[in-house]
């Protein structure tokens, strides 16, 4: 038994930090009936999300952003959610989300399922006491491609990163 006990803890230890969500989803279907397609990578061991295209309506602008030099970035080709790293227990915490519709954050987290699915979760409080759960698809390969073309560098999307932070 006590070799099981340890066989299954070297097995955790194994698991623990190997989270890699790395692709492009499609997300839920908003409250006004529209999905996204969007990309999640991973620089360092913090993970990110950018939007790559709207599919039923056209990107927003940033417009109520607090920072008067960012108001004309639009929700697609930049980070809107970022700050997520493995909490070693099978899912990625500590992200925040910004909200280009009404340039409000909220706390954030992201749990892979089984299925190759993904919750990405939001909330009004660290607790998660006040949250809500979406699931967002993972597109398969030949899907992904189509969308390719729409990737930004790493570098710039970085940049965008800290501009979503800025916007606090």
């Amino acid at each position: 038994m006590r070799i099981l006990w340890v066989l299954i803890f070297c097995f955790s230890l194994l698991k623990a930090g190997n989270i890699d969500i790395s692709g492009i989803y499609k997300t839920h279907k908003g409250t006004d009936g529209g999905q996204s397609i969007v990309e999640i990578f991973k620089s360092g061991d913090t993970f990110y999300v950018y939007g790559l295209k709207n599919l039923e309506r056209e990107p927003i602008k940033d417009s109520c952003n607090k920072n008067a030099h960012l108001r004309e970035r639009l929700s697609v080709g930049n980070v809107f959610a970022y700050g997520y790293s493995d909490n070693g227990k099978g899912q990625l915490t500590g992200g925040q989300i910004y909200n280009f519709n009404n340039c409000k954050f909220y706390y954030s987290k992201i749990i892979p399922k089984s299925d190759g699915t993904i919750e990405f979760v939001g909330a009004l409080d660290s607790y998660y006491i006040m949250h809500r759960g979406y699931i967002w698809e993972k597109l398969s390969e030949s899907e992904a491609a189509k969308y390719a073309p729409l990737r930004k560098p790493i570098d710039f999307l970085l940049k965008t990163a800290n501009d979503t932070k800025m916007s606090r």
